[in-house]
């Protein structure tokens, strides 16, 4: 298979000023100023896309200094090339073109989602538990169960699954109510965090 599929798409970097701080000039987008209600009409667009679409738009909407290297996107097929960059976009949207996950946090989330075994040995502030949301908002019927250290991690990786990434989560442990209520919204979960 040919390496080429960026060719096309990457090489109006030098060329044309397609990009502006939170803004695609190409469609007037103001991620900034998108209403909250859009997000996930927004995501559901960007997760129907096809590869070839997914890698266009990839090149127009996200700004270069934050765009994964091509020799990092070359060394995967095109299918897979596709699936990092539709979470660079997903990400990329959630966060108001604030960020755009690392090529570490790509790889790690990439052998997540083919089912491949995987561990992330990073320093705290590596950004982990965007490894863990990548593959829950391109796989939007899967569930996670994510076991913290520390309550206070926990509560902190809920809070960013449910606010920053609009994915629904519960974490449960011992102060966890055993309520009916409370295991309906469990059946609803996408992730579980659970103290060590």
């Amino acid at each position: 298979m040919s390496n080429d599929y960026l060719s096309p798409h990457l090489a109006v970097y030098p060329t044309l000023p397609l990009f502006h701080f939170n803004q695609s000039l190409a469609y007037g987008l103001h991620l900034n100023r998108l209403h909250p209600f859009y997000i996930p009409i927004l995501l559901s667009v960007l997760l129907k896309l096809d590869d070839e679409d997914i890698i266009r738009y990839a090149a127009m909407l996200i700004v270069p200094s934050k765009f994964p290297s091509r020799s990092f996107l070359l060394s995967f097929s095109q299918t897979e090339c596709a699936i990092m960059l539709r979470a660079c976009l997903v990400i990329y949207s959630l966060t108001r073109g604030a960020m755009v996950p690392r090529e570490g946090q790509l790889e790690a989330s990439m052998a997540a989602i083919t089912g491949r075994d995987s561990m992330v040995i990073a320093r705290t502030g590596y950004g982990k538990t965007l490894c863990i949301a990548i593959p829950l908002l391109l796989q939007p019927d899967t569930m996670t169960i994510t076991i913290s250290p520390l309550k206070r991690l926990q509560r902190m990786q809920v809070l960013d699954f449910m606010h920053k990434y609009n994915i629904p989560t519960l974490g449960i442990n011992e102060d966890t109510p055993n309520s009916p209520e409370l295991w309906k919204v469990r059946c609803t979960a996408n992730s579980v965090c659970i103290p060590k």
